[in-house]
């Protein structure tokens, strides 16, 4: 009798073993996902997620391409960043700072208010065709509130461009090249949207594009266009320098 019960203490204990080292297997497994990874950082998955937007958009974008595009096991997005919402999140917050830092070089030169003024213009409609996905992420995901830490990121990403842009204004009207009785807020908003809609209203400049004339071309005379559209509307004296 003492020998049976020995035998079920100890075969209890080892089936209590077997059972914490598989529990301990599964703890291991929510680490990173594979050796094989190990030089794949979460900025490298930034980067592929980035490149294949140029071609394919946020919504149809999965987490096997990116992965596949970056050499890694697809698991590491969600080790990461949590899903693959959150990986668009942190991409359409890094264009986002790209963008007003891009602006704020351009809007800084030398020159007239004016002068800088088409610089930052251009820079905008640039910009814009370069990351064909950042208005649609930046609504979707940082205007939204979706992505992580959202709130900071408009917040700082509003603050820095115009602050660029109100440089600009508040040269110009000491010079005297501008005008005083325009909002410097409304005339922000009014650029954003007219040079965002250049991605949008491409395909009609695809379509519209005449014999040996190419549709890059016609972007080009899109933003001077902006530029003469904006300056007749702020100058002094009603006319672009």
């Amino acid at each position: 009798m003492a020998a049976q019960t020995l035998r079920k203490i100890t075969k209890a204990a080892a089936g209590g073993g077997r059972k914490s080292s598989a529990k301990g297997a599964k703890t291991r497994r929510t680490g990173r996902p594979s050796a094989k990874d190990e030089n794949v950082g979460p900025q490298k998955l930034v980067e592929a997620a980035r490149e294949l937007l140029q071609t394919v958009a946020p919504a149809m974008l999965t987490a096997g391409q990116v992965a596949k595009a970056a050499g890694a096991d697809r698991a590491l997005i969600r080790y990461y960043f949590g899903s693959m919402s959150n990986l668009l999140g942190e991409v359409a917050a890094q264009l986002s700072r790209g963008l007003v830092t891009n602006l704020s070089e351009a809007s800084s030169g030398e020159g007239s208010a004016l002068g800088r003024l088409k610089q930052r213009i251009h820079e905008f409609v640039r910009y814009e065709v370069a990351n064909p996905a950042l208005h649609p992420l930046y609504a979707q995901q940082i205007l939204s509130g979706k992505a992580p830490g959202a709130k900071k990121t408009l917040e700082s990403v509003a603050a820095q461009g115009h602050a660029s842009l109100q440089q600009i204004i508040a040269d110009g009207r000491r010079s005297g090249e501008l005008r005083h009785d325009f909002d410097p807020r409304l005339l922000d908003v009014a650029i954003i949207g007219l040079c965002e809609f250049i991605v949008v209203g491409r395909p009609f400049l695809d379509a519209w594009a005449t014999s040996g004339e190419s549709s890059a071309h016609l972007v080009q005379r899109y933003a001077d266009f902006v530029v003469e559209l904006v300056s007749r509307g702020i100058a002094s004296d009603g006319e672009p320098a």
